[in-house]
């Protein structure tokens, strides 16, 4: 019965301590539904809003940018994702396709250490078409975690954004 009730109590530690660990990368960061492509992304660059002024002054600004074709959905993404910027910063993944017809995937962001990292995976067309296409994917970050950001597009073109206090 001993044996028993030890084994129990070390598999319900060890369930526990999954979680915890699960939940602790899920309250590290937390990806927020957004169009992943929009005409309107070529406005911006990758970047990190540390700030509720940051996050105001650029909603404001996409209201005057050309290109838009779901900007409501867009904002309404990131209004839904209610950032608090006193525990948490907005990253913005940006990248850019010469051809609308090649497959872009972004993989489940990774925790290591105190770093974030953040991949999208490309298949190129065989045969491409002649549009441009923009993406931009949203991640909540929890500023007392992480430390740095880093992205990258098929393992080129890194990135690496740091997240200040």
């Amino acid at each position: 019965m001993r044996t028993f009730t030890l084994g129990l109590l070390l598999t319900m530690l060890t369930v526990t301590a999954l979680a915890q660990n699960g939940d602790e990368k899920k309250s590290t960061f937390r990806v927020l539904d957004i169009p992943a492509r929009e005409h309107g992304y070529a406005n911006f660059q990758t970047q990190v809003i540390a700030t509720q002024k940051q996050y105001d002054d650029f909603i404001k600004a996409s209201a005057g940018q050309f290109g838009w074709n779901k900007r409501e959905v867009f904002l309404a993404g990131l209004k839904k994702g209610k950032i608090d910027f006193s525990k948490e910063v907005l990253v913005l993944l940006r990248n850019t396709e010469g051809s609308g017809s090649n497959k872009v995937t972004f993989q489940a962001p990774e925790v290591k250490g105190n770093t974030l990292i953040c991949k999208v995976k490309r298949e190129v067309a065989q045969i491409g078409t002649a549009d441009i296409a923009d993406y931009c994917f949203a991640v909540a970050v929890d500023r007392s975690k992480i430390r740095e950001v880093r992205y990258a597009v098929d393992g080129k073109k890194e990135v690496t954004l740091t997240i200040g206090k």
